[in-house]
């Protein structure tokens, strides 16, 4: 019979199969049918990272902790499943986690979590965000996790989030930046941006510029961006005379657009930041069940939906990146599926990625 673990009532969650012999063991006795008992040796559950020597980004915690489970109740529609604690790792730790209710932030914020990180994620409605901070802190055991509400369409809620974190918060080590939106047709912000790529990137751009010098202060930090597939986003181009997409919208366009922009922006902002102890990397988050379906018209959000049952509830590589020791120092990459892919253009990534930041810093002031 397989060992079970503590789960919720009236639940019975079987034990995680370690997938390495190199995880750390305890000696069992057990028997066979009238035999007499024989000794044995159980792997005991250990976080993903265990294989690395301990360090600030290491793993540490009791056994017992780090293989409790947890089922996540339904929300944006997606199914329940099992959380993993994973110790305390990152304990004394500070995670910004912006879409931080659904999707790949919430993936990401609940992996900080788990690993013993203070949590604050970042949603546009402050109910939903505290709603969602308190099933977090239920799923997870850990008190420290905040939300804080910001309209990332609009500039100037940009900044009072940043003021109110730096308020709250002397340090800053990992700003994880996945809050989307998706609109079928062109709407314009307060402040005169295309509401996509003021949401997706600009917004992004703002608030990792005004933390810049916490994140410094902080270091060794991350920046880790959510974008797309290298082989896609290459076939992409900007309009450096036409950013606000005035001309020819389609919610591809801008979306792809927009993806674009937070790769190039994570490239320019590795290579500013070389030396700093600040690292910025970008990832493809897989399939991810996220509550974009919210911003679509009523006839296509059940459709969606569906589709997204599909869908994986976390992304590994988000929360890799965020947690993980084997990625401390490394920047400027773009990854997929926990490791670095290539992104190349038929363009200077490097030039192009330069004139978006001296245009984005016009745009934000």
């Amino acid at each position: 019979m397989r060992p079970t673990v503590k789960s919720p009532p009236g639940r019975t969650l079987p034990a995680r199969r370690p997938s390495r012999s190199s995880r750390p063991t305890r000696t069992t006795r057990t028997g066979r049918g009238g035999g007499q008992p024989r000794q044995r040796e159980e792997q005991i559950a250990c976080p993903h990272f265990s294989s690395v020597t301990p360090s600030d980004w290491a793993c540490e915690g009791r056994p017992e902790t780090l293989d409790r489970r947890f089922a996540e109740p339904e929300l944006d529609g997606a199914p329940a499943r099992p959380y993993v604690m994973t110790g305390m790792a990152m304990k004394g730790r500070v995670c910004l986690v912006t879409g931080g209710t659904s999707g790949v932030g919430r993936s990401i914020a609940a992996g900080c979590a788990r690993a013993g990180a203070a949590v604050v994620i970042v949603s546009s409605d402050q109910t939903r965000g505290d709603e969602a901070a308190r099933v977090m802190r239920e799923l997870t055991g850990n008190p420290q996790i905040e939300a804080l509400q910001a309209d990332l369409s609009v500039m100037d809620s940009v900044r009072s989030l940043a003021d109110a974190f730096k308020k709250r918060y002397g340090e800053l080590h990992v700003l994880s930046l996945n809050a989307a939106t998706l609109t079928l047709d062109r709407r314009v912000t307060p402040d005169g941006f295309e509401s996509i790529f003021a949401t997706n990137y600009l917004s992004h751009f703002a608030l990792t510029n005004l933390l810049l010098d916490t994140l410094r202060r902080s270091a060794s930090s991350r920046v880790i961006a959510v974008s797309g597939l290298p082989g896609s986003l290459i076939r992409v181009r900007l309009d450096m005379a036409d950013l606000m997409l005035k001309n020819g919208f389609s919610p591809l366009k801008a979306t792809a657009r927009a993806a674009l922009a937070k790769v190039l922006f994570i490239l320019e902002l590795a290579r500013r930041t070389e030396g700093t102890g600040v690292s910025a990397n970008t990832f493809h988050p897989g399939l991810v069940r996220s509550g974009l379906p919210r911003s679509l018209p009523w006839f296509l959000r059940l459709p969606a939906r569906i589709a997204m049952s599909f869908f994986a509830a976390e992304s590994d590589t988000g929360v890799f990146l965020a947690t993980s020791p084997e990625v401390a120092g490394m920047t400027g990459r773009f990854f997929v599926g926990r490791k670095p892919a290539a992104f190349r253009a038929a363009y200077d990534v490097a030039d192009a990625a330069s004139r978006l930041w001296e245009a984005s810093a016009r745009l934000v002031g």
